[in-house]
């Protein structure tokens, strides 16, 4: 698990811009080897989120990375990377910053991403930081199996998701 870790790791520090690296360093990364919430990756928020969701506050500000099942998981599109975004939206750009908002509900009223699901329409994205991860892991990785797919992709299909990670 720790040299898939660490390849997936050296992968991701090659692909991110400098400025955004240093602060994704300091994101605490914490392997588990009996999750207690059966999450392979996740990224836990600050420590009063969690104690509503009654996890360990040791985890807040941490990616918890579920050891047996991580290693198992195909690496080629960077799994980490979608957490390590959600991590930078809270970290440096700040949960209510004004241009993910702003191309979060550009992305929405277009209907871009929706996906049919039983016969109805759904934005498959939750919340802006959501948005920015997946779009982040389009942009860093091209290797989605999902919209946007890859870098190209994005910047053809959302020109200001694009403009945004960039």
């Amino acid at each position: 698990t720790t040299a898939v870790l660490k390849l997936e790791l050296e992968k991701i520090s090659a692909r991110i811009p400098q400025r955004a690296l240093a602060e994704l360093k300091e994101v605490p990364l914490s392997l588990e080897y009996h999750s207690p919430t059966r999450k392979i990756l996740y990224y836990w928020g600050h420590a009063m989120q969690l104690r509503h969701i009654q996890i360990e506050p040791r985890l807040a500000g941490a990616i918890e990375i579920s050891a047996p099942e991580y290693s198992n998981m195909p690496q080629d599109s960077l799994p980490l990377i979608k957490w390590f975004a959600a991590s930078y939206v809270e970290n440096a750009l700040g949960e209510k910053d004004q241009a993910l908002a702003r191309a979060y509900s550009d992305a929405v009223a277009s209907g871009t991403y929706d996906v049919q699901v039983n016969g109805r329409m759904y934005f498959p994205f939750a919340s802006p930081e959501e948005y920015f991860a997946v779009l982040s892991a389009a942009y860093f990785t091209d290797r989605l199996s999902y919209a946007p797919y890859s870098k190209a992709r994005l910047k053809k299909l959302d020109p200001e998701g694009y403009e945004f990670v960039q």
